[in-house]
């Protein structure tokens, strides 16, 4: 068939007969294109029919189509409807040739499991991101250009969607309704097929546009290692997190009872009223508490109380403040970590499965959702319902002060860098000279003011906000008086150095308009941002991309020694989980600690990594952190040390 759709003419081939599927398959195998288009189509399983997120889920559904584009025709292959020998040659074709799809890593879940093949693909949504974040601030006003059409919503017409980017470079407004339609009818329409082609071709011709751009930008080399991320990603998500339901169950009767005993001693304090509701606390505030305390009761925008933790916490300590932070925990529990959790579980595998994003975040740290396995509460009570199955252990390895390490490395500060050379905790040991003590008689207590102390101010924090951030964060109490100690000791006798490679990066910032992190991330920065952005960016984007690098180079290590049995279930920044077989904990934690040692080293060459991480192993989340652990301190293998291995694009 011949389809011309906006700017786009092409020819598309609906192939649902075996002698149709060989002659495709024949002329792709041969095709002299570099790269080619894909995208598939999935159809839920039927005993999963009213899920609604089941076509997105590789366990609960079946790929339908394939489509496969040269440039000039989309093959459309019927997967109900292949051949046994046509399967094999068709796996082996996208094994062995090079492809581009959008949001890849749903392509790349989907044929690994259910087709057992590993891709070697591109993604027009990273490179999407990638240029996104170059060109535009999150807190940019929005054009007159964005309501020309006020039924093209702002979310489609800009951003990194398909629809997105189609809208932006080429000025076409593509319809998705056919991807809610019914794959598994026996027969496709002409509709559905035409859309299918579609979206392999858009790929395609997006690829190309973007890729120029993000070499323009000077990105080709973050990009190509969120290319290889992209396989850690959907392997993380593939494998999930065994998780205790029964325990679960039992926590959250106990949070509940807790909240509502919570709520109860609340209405002392705020009878009547709505704990749930801004508008309800705030009218209650102003007509019931003491003049002086609403007076210093912050406002939102809307010009209703703030109760946020944040603003809670600053307020002076009182029984009514103490009940609503009360509440709140409770209720954060049971709305959060409750039934909404539990119905992540999954049917089949009874495991948690998050979803994991790369690029999506302004600084490049990874994200997740549904649930974000990255955001779980530390106490023991949540982090000891992550299990390894049985028989298996979790081997668990954090970066040690990771983002003083980039800090030290990127600004070259000589005091910095020469703690991590001697060994030194730089927690406890500005706390000596904010405490004027021995370093040796730093207590781990007394640590945690040096956390506040060294991530408060890392990316500008004053004095007053330090004071907020040490009670919120590590449950530090500081004066005004001590906080502004801290602060003249961080910059002017500790870090100076650094100090100075903060300003130099703001004056550059503010004259070129971008940032970037070390290993190129662009990052679009308003007048506004600048004071924080153009320092944290290269920090917590140089320390994200040590952990991605420290990912792909575990990943390859595995695939290369063929230890399928030890398998990434999270990452959470600083920390990465493996789960493996029970007497495995060793040698996992080994190549867990050389791959991060060598990650450190691929964005800082030179860079000094003793004392960077150290493994342990539990047979849940908690207990591998706990102290009591056993600690994995083998040393790493030099034939493990290898260079991460980025695979060039194919652009």
């Amino acid at each position: 068939m011949q389809a011309s759709i906006g700017p786009f003419t092409f020819s598309y081939k609906y192939c649902k007969d075996h002698l149709t599927q060989s002659l495709a398959l024949e002329k792709l195998t041969s095709s002299s294109t570099s790269i080619l288009g894909l995208d598939i189509e999935t159809s839920k399983l039927p005993e999963f029919k009213e899920n609604p997120k089941a076509g997105l889920d590789p366990r609960l559904s079946k790929i339908r189509l394939v489509q496969i584009y040269d440039g000039t025709t989309v093959y459309i292959f019927d997967m109900f409807r292949i051949s046994a020998p046509n399967l094999v040659i068709l796996s082996t074709l996208l094994a062995n040739r090079p492809f581009i799809a959008h949001n890849a890593c749903f392509e790349i879940k989907h044929l690994k499991l259910l087709l057992k093949v590993q891709l070697n693909i591109e993604c027009s949504l990273l490179l999407g991101m990638l240029v996104d974040r170059a060109e535009k601030s999150p807190f940019e006003p929005e054009s007159d250009e964005a309501e020309e059409d006020l039924h093209y919503s702002y979310k489609v017409s800009r951003g990194y969607s398909l629809q997105a980017l189609t809208y932006k470079y080429f000025n076409f407004k593509i319809d998705k309704a056919m991807q809610v339609s019914d794959w598994s009818e026996e027969n496709l329409s002409e509709q559905q097929l035409a859309y299918a082609a579609l979206d392999a071709v858009l790929t395609f011709e997006l690829g190309k546009r973007m890729y120029k751009q993000v070499s323009q930008y000077r990105m080709a080399r973050v990009y190509k290692l969120l290319r290889s991320m992209q396989h850690v990603i959907t392997d993380m998500e593939l494998n999930g997190f065994g998780f205790d339901k029964d325990t679960h169950a039992e926590l959250c009767i106990e949070w509940l009872g807790k909240m509502q005993g919570a709520h109860a001693t609340c209405e002392k304090h705020f009878p009547g009223v709505n704990l749930n509701s801004t508008k309800q606390l705030s009218v209650h505030v102003e007509k019931a508490f003491p003049a002086k305390l609403v007076k210093a009761w912050p406002c939102t925008e809307t010009g209703c109380r703030s109760f946020s933790k944040n603003t809670l916490l600053g307020l002076p300590k009182s029984e009514a403040i103490d009940s609503l932070l009360d509440y709140r925990h409770w209720a954060k529990l049971v709305s959060t970590y409750g039934e909404a959790l539990a119905a992540k579980i999954h049917p089949i595998t009874g495991r948690i499965h998050g979803d994991f994003f790369l690029g999506e975040t302004r600084t490049g740290r990874l994200s997740a959702r549904n649930p974000n396995l990255q955001n779980m509460p530390r106490g023991g009570e949540m982090r000891k319902l992550f299990t390894a199955s049985e028989e298996y252990s979790l081997v668990v390895a954090d970066f040690s002060q990771i983002e003083m390490r980039v800090a030290a490395e990127v600004s070259r500060d000589p005091t910095m860098l020469k703690a991590f050379k001697d060994g030194l905790d730089l927690h406890k040991y500005i706390v000596m000279a904010v405490a004027k003590k021995p370093y040796k008689s730093v207590t781990d207590d007394e640590r945690q003011l040096g956390k506040a102390v060294n991530f408060g101010l890392l990316f500008g924090m004053g004095a007053k906000k330090l004071q907020l951030y040490a009670k919120l964060n590590y449950g530090v109490t500081m004066s005004p008086e001590q906080a502004e100690e801290a602060w003249s000791v961080f910059h002017k006798v500790m870090y100076p150095t650094y100090s100075a490679w903060c300003t130099s990066q703001r004056e550059n910032a503010t004259k070129l308009g971008y940032t970037r992190t070390p290993m190129g991330k662009m990052r679009r920065v308003l007048e506004d941002e600048v004071y924080t952005k153009a320092v944290n960016t290269p920090v917590q984007g140089g320390a994200a991309e040590v952990a991605y690098c420290s990912l792909v180079n575990l990943r390859n290590s595995l695939l290369h020694l063929e230890m399928t049995n030890i398998v990434i279930v999270n990452m959470v920044h600083d920390e990465i989980i493996l789960e493996c077989p029970q007497g495995l904990e060793d040698v996992a934690g080994g190549l867990l600690i050389s791959s991060m040692t060598k990650g450190m080293l691929d964005v800082f060459p030179g860079a000094e990594v003793t004392g960077l991480a150290e493994a342990s192993y539990g047979t849940t989340w908690f207990n591998a952190k706990d102290k009591k652990s056993r600690k994995l301190c083998q040393s790493p293998s030099s034939a493990v040390l290898t260079p991460v291995r980025l695979e060039e694009s194919l652009f």
